[in-house]
């Protein structure tokens, strides 16, 4: 999820969770109420939550490009002259008459705004005093009287001045300069060219709206948001939408202040207003304008709090608005945001609206299919089939059983976690999730997708990942699904406690960066292109946050951090997971400090040289090989042409070849023996529409066997899943001959039906985790020279003296069973002379 605001994960809702007890990966709980949509467009200086300061980091450049043309386009129609920036520093350099007359000279809107927003933190106190913010004020009234609706005046300026001086100082709410702050907005509603409804009006109209309602008189402008919505007109520009917007958003911020409830008791035009505004303007349903519709039902059912008779009034024109539509009709989110409010303001008599249980209805409703996965996975959904549900299953499986490899977790969940089962809510489209999602689970949905942990200390607690379908694309894709898996995994078995517990550490460039990395592996164009720039060094992305960087650096250079560290200093990557587990994130900070700038030099090397490829690293970096139940994901761009070989050993029986999976394109399998598979050159092709191909070879050759993933038309594939497997002889006692690819280790840990060389030099130290019910654990030695001894024990490391099971032959064929073992670690001590033995660990079922 990112990169676009379609795509942007789940990622950045995730700081909303920090402001709250329970915090979550991923997620936004509001407090009490469900934020309308609208609130959460950032504009610049208005009280940004952390996750809107991330998106807005952004959105900004593209905010900032489009409205600068436009400003552009005003100014010529004006006739202005040749415009010259106004920096802050030319305004603070000066004061009274000579500040006000910049003001009213400046051309370049554009340019003032950026340099105003950008303002010095060494500046603001003289830029903004109260004296100042008085004076521009004043003068602000002046011209608000003679404004003609243009804005050759200058007074765009002056509202900007304004809103920056009461977002940088917050001394600036003094009585003087509300005073004269009111008196500039009251001319101006005064104004007879105040409902005039060009564009270029409507931009200044839309900034001195907000001016209305960041302090604490908005009731003083209830009548003048009133008039626009009286107005309104489905054919208004972009700007004048925005307008309404912000005119909505008065409405909103007005919830909890008293004399904005006493003006609405008062008079109850503004029921009357928005109550009008949906009956007049149904043609906004389904249109890309909807939203207007939707909130402003959100804002009729909202004025329930105010009580009085207005909630008397309130109450029958939302119970009819109801009844007349549906929660999963054509106006479905207008119903919804309206039976959010009658939750929130009136719940105790839902039966009046009928809303008792909407949401349970909701929930049956929208998200009819239940399917396990496992015992640790459930997907929930609105509408998939059943190949659909099985592909997402095993798509999941592979990059689980993946995960746990590649972190070494031995499948051990972090301490006092109970997230045992994850529930994946998967919807038709973007759209649905928009519509249905943050009410039925409570959170934001201005995202990709979201995970919401919950809190894993807490028995029976249901950790969340909400998705959808991605309705753009022509193949059947899940959005971000193998992504948020990962916060998932990376959660239950590597962090331990919930999201407020890392969220003030620098976790930002792991966490997501970790998700990128297992998810897309050493696949990843845009990161190897952003690579290139060499923009930042692995100093400053240990420190990225949330609240002050965007998408590309939190994901893609990301991705580079976590690749590179797993690359080049696997030894840190340990130390980084001791901690984590053990929920010491301030341990976790002092590494990072003390690695501090000592690998920049050569992160900057390796961001010339890393490159994007379909080899995952789960097999031969060099060869291709694949080993005995290996698991790959396959990609290509078209052309490529994916290879990898096996040796089978002797005996072996039941080759299995299998390609499944795959979010787009058709693979084609070719197996050859003996030489490199190709198109024309193949022993086995299953010539089968799909990706789902499978060779089987009941008494297989031994010796080296070929494999190339073509795909079908040259089309691109993605998320293929190549698996290898055969049945060893004599119930698995045959040893690969890996010593002739892999350097020898001495310690570390096993997985089952892995083959590792032995270092003959010294004593290994090796470890395996068993699960619970395992019927059998096998260590076998083969191939090579000398003598070899094994000593075994569960639950802690053998000695000469103290062991469980010892291998009693000499030479270095060697085997110990153990039957029925106890689901702990288990631990084996190699010693002997010896050169090029190595050592096969199985489990069985």
């Amino acid at each position: 999820m990112k990169k676009t605001s379609i795509t942007l994960a789940v990622t950045f809702a995730s700081l909303w969770s920090s402001f709250n007890a329970a915090a979550e990966h991923h997620s936004h709980t509001y407090n009490q109420e469900r934020i309308p949509e609208y609130i959460k467009t950032p504009h610049k200086g208005v009280n940004l939550d952390n996750e809107e300061k991330a998106v807005a980091r952004d959105t900004e450049s593209i905010y900032r490009t489009s409205r600068s043309v436009s400003d552009k386009l005003f100014q010529r129609v004006d006739n202005s002259a040749t415009s010259v920036c106004l920096t802050t520093a030319d305004l603070a350099a000066v004061n009274g008459q000579q500040r006000i007359s910049l003001l009213e000279t400046n051309t370049d809107y554009s340019c003032f705004e950026d340099n105003m927003w950008a303002v010095e933190d060494d500046l603001k106190a003289t830029l903004f005093d109260q004296a100042s913010m008085v004076a521009v004020a004043q003068r602000a009234q002046v011209l608000a009287t003679q404004y003609n609706g243009k804005n050759n005046n200058g007074l765009r300026n002056f509202i900007n001045y304004l809103r920056v001086g009461f977002w940088a100082v917050t001394t600036n709410r003094s009585a003087s300069v509300t005073s004269a702050v009111q008196g500039f907005l009251d001319a101006l509603v005064a104004n007879p060219n105040y409902f005039n409804t060009d564009e270029d009006h409507a931009f200044n109209m839309k900034e001195a709206m907000i001016l209305m309602y960041i302090e604490n008189w908005r009731s003083r402008y209830v009548d003048a948001g009133i008039g626009w919505l009286q107005r309104y007109d489905v054919n208004w520009g972009a700007n004048m939408q925005n307008l309404i917007t912000k005119t909505l958003t008065l409405f909103y911020r007005g919830r909890n202040d008293n004399a904005f409830k006493a003006v609405i008791e008062q008079d109850k035009t503004l029921v009357t207003a928005l109550n009008d505004f949906l009956i007049n303007n149904d043609n906004l349903i389904g249109s890309t304008r909807e939203y207007q519709y939707n909130d402003a039902a959100s804002e009729l059912a909202r004025l329930l709090g105010v009580g009085g008779q207005t909630y008397q009034s309130v109450r029958v024109v939302v119970r009819d608005f109801l009844a007349e539509y549906t929660m999963t009709g054509d106006h479905s989110k207008a119903w919804l945001n309206m039976a959010a409010q009658v939750n929130y303001h009136d719940n105790s008599n839902c039966s009046y609206y009928n809303t008792c249980d909407y949401k349970q209805t909701l929930e049956a409703t929208v998200l009819p299919i239940t399917y396990n996965c496992s015992e640790t996975l459930r997907v929930r959904a609105q509408e998939l089939t059943n190949s659909q549900l099985v592909g997402i299953c095993n798509d999941l499986a592979v990059q689980e059983t993946y995960f746990h490899n590649k972190l070494n977790t031995g499948n051990i969940p972090v301490a006092n976690d109970n997230n045992s089962t994850l529930e994946l809510v998967i919807y038709n489209s973007s759209a649905d999730y928009k519509k249905f999602s943050g009410i039925l689970f409570n959170h934001s949905t201005d995202n990709g997708g979201i995970y919401l942990e919950g809190d894993p200390s807490v028995q029976g607690n249901i950790p969340r990942f909400m998705a959808h379908e991605a309705e753009w694309l022509s193949e059947f894709t899940v959005w971000n699904l193998e992504h948020e898996y990962v916060h998932y995994l990376d959660g239950r078995f590597n962090k331990k406690g919930n999201f407020s517990d890392g969220y003030n550490h620098n976790t930002v460039w792991w966490g997501e960066g970790l998700a990128e990395y297992i998810s897309k592996k050493n696949l990843n164009n845009d990161a190897v292109e952003e690579a290139r720039k060499g923009t930042f060094s692995l100093s400053e992305l240990f420190r990225t946050n949330y609240d002050d960087h965007g998408s590309t650096r939190i994901y893609d250079w990301g991705y580079l951090a976590v690749r590179y560290m797993f690359e080049k200093q696997s030894s840190d990557i340990e130390t980084i997971l001791v901690e984590l587990r053990d929920g010491n994130y301030v341990g976790f900070d002092t590494h990072l400090a003390n690695i501090g700038t000592q690998y920049n030099s050569d992160f900057s090397s390796w961001l010339q040289k890393v490159e994007s490829s379909s080899d995952d690293g789960s097999g031969d970096d060099k060869t291709g090989k694949l080993t005995n139940g290996q698991s790959v994901v396959v990609n290509s761009n078209g052309t490529d042409l994916p290879a990898y070989f096996i040796d089978v050993p002797s005996g072996a029986t039941d080759l299995i070849i299998q390609t499944s999976g795959g979010t787009t394109g058709d693979a084609d399998l070719h197996v050859n023996f003996g030489s490199e598979a190709t198109r024309t050159d193949y022993d086995y092709r299953p010539w089968k529409n799909g990706s789902n191909e499978i060779v089987s070879v009941q008494s297989p050759q031994t010796g080296r066997w070929h494999i190339m993933v073509s795909p079908y038309g040259n089309q691109a594939l993605a998320n293929v899943n190549l698996t290898v497997s055969w049945t060893q002889a004599d119930g698995g006692t045959s040893v690969e001959n890996v010593c002739v690819s892999q350097p020898p280790v001495n310690s570390g840990t096993l997985t089952s039906d892995e083959t590792v060389c032995l270092d003959g030099s010294r004593t290994a130290y090796l470890s395996i985790w068993v699960p619970q019910g395992k019927s059998k654990l096998s260590y076998t030695t083969g191939n090579g020279t000398g003598d070899v001894t094994l000593y075994h024990k569960a639950g802690g490391w053998p000695k000469d003296n103290s062991y469980d099971n010892v291998s009693p032959t000499s030479g270095n064929d060697d085997r110990i069973i153990i039957n029925s073992p106890t689901s702990s670690w288990h631990y084996l001590m190699v010693k002997g002379d010896h050169s090029g033995v190595a050592l096969l660990t199985m489990l069985e079922d």
